[in-house]
């Protein structure tokens, strides 16, 4: 197939993907509610026998075309046009991700750094970035320590940082937005000020330590929560990015971490697995783990040995919670599976699921 037939069938998929959202006539939608329309896809692309894998590559694509947005890692989306007739921060949903420009149209202010005031609006707007490394803003609980504008040198109680201070008596708004990844402002609401603020010790730009303002803000109502998704890969692109690290510069660095931890509560969906098929699944192993056939590294305190059960096709990919979809593995064999997801292995632990099966003569429960 020529280059030019392929970006053409590209095009088409894009477009009728696209046209699946629209027939869905709402603002947010499911993956699962895309998926409905697999048939449709099929009988309109019958040589493509992965229907569900080309609709998730699609999502992506209209994503990246600034058509749609992720609002997590669960399958949940949002037209990006539900967010264009924003006048006002009544139009604001908390909890959405909004864009840089959205927020300047909104506040009538200029996004320039991470605290933004608009005297036309009487609002301050503040960025918690936690993208960057330079400011250390903590969630201890409810309360946010955000850390005061400033990169060079010691901080000052000006500009918008005395804006911020005053704000219990400047009738001025605060409005707070956090950032896990370039380009995506997750709107929390709006905050104030929760204690006195206070001084502390962090590095400038340059990397020499200096006094920063740290403000406790608080949301005015609920609590702040992000998908824990969202949190995860936020960590692993600064996992990433000190592996990178020289020793002298981890060492550096890890000298100035500070021992207040980062506490906050988050989002997640929790998928309920069968009681049934987890009892199953460990006891047909019979302390074996199915993927280095070593015995269970020990036992519990009721004496059964410790395995944990996997599900070969992951429940986050809609895998089955059913034995034709489960093995036993040891903690080490269980890590391994979800850091590299090796085809061999799952080759292997598929095969062993296809002899557990046949051997028990338990092939009906396939059906």
């Amino acid at each position: 197939m020529s280059s030019n037939n392929k970006t053409e069938i590209k095009k088409g998929w894009i477009s009728d993907v696209n046209d699946c959202i629209k027939k869905l006539e709402k603002d947010e939608f499911t993956l699962q509610e895309i998926y409905k329309f697999s048939e449709e896809l099929k009988e309109k692309y019958p040589n493509n026998h992965h229907i569900e894998d080309k609709i998730r590559q699609m999502l992506q694509e209209l994503r990246d075309a600034g058509v749609i947005q992720f609002l997590d890692n669960n399958g949940n989306y949002r037209k990006i046009s539900a967010n264009r007739n924003l006048n006002n921060t009544n139009d604001l949903i908390i909890g959405n991700i909004y864009t840089n420009e959205q927020i300047c149209k909104v506040f009538k202010c200029s996004l320039m750094s991470g605290m933004a005031k608009s005297n036309t609006t009487n609002t301050l707007v503040l960025v918690a970035n936690h993208t960057k490394s330079l400011y250390d803003d903590k969630w201890i609980n409810d309360v946010l320590h955000y850390t005061g504008e400033g990169q060079k040198g010691n901080q000052e109680l000006s500009k918008q940082n005395k804006t911020l201070y005053e704000s219990g008596s400047n009738g001025i708004k605060v409005f707070l937005f956090e950032v896990f990844k370039k380009t995506e402002y997750y709107y929390q609401g709006e905050v104030y000020l929760a204690e006195e603020p206070y001084k502390d010790r962090q590095n400038d730009i340059n990397g020499n330590e200096r006094d920063v303002w740290i403000f406790p803000i608080k949301l005015v109502e609920g609590k702040a929560k992000i998908d824990l998704n969202v949190i995860k890969d936020n960590e692993k692109k600064k996992e990433n990015a000190a592996k990178k690290l020289s020793d002298s510069k981890l060492n550096e660095n890890v000298k100035k971490v500070k021992s207040t931890l980062s506490k906050r509560e988050v989002k997640t969906t929790h998928i309920d697995r069968n009681s049934y098929v987890k009892e199953k699944t460990k006891r047909r192993a019979n302390g074996i783990c199915d993927l280095c056939k070593k015995e269970a590294p020990f036992n519990k305190k009721d004496n059964t040995p410790f395995l944990e059960p996997h599900h070969v096709i992951p429940l986050a990919d809609d895998g089955p919670d059913q034995i034709y979809n489960t093995v036993a593995l040891c903690p080490n064999c269980h890590r391994k599976m979800h850091h590299l997801k090796d085809p061999k292995d799952i080759k292997e632990l598929t095969k062993m699921i296809y002899k557990y099966l046949t051997s028990e003569e338990d092939i009906e429960f396939i059906g």
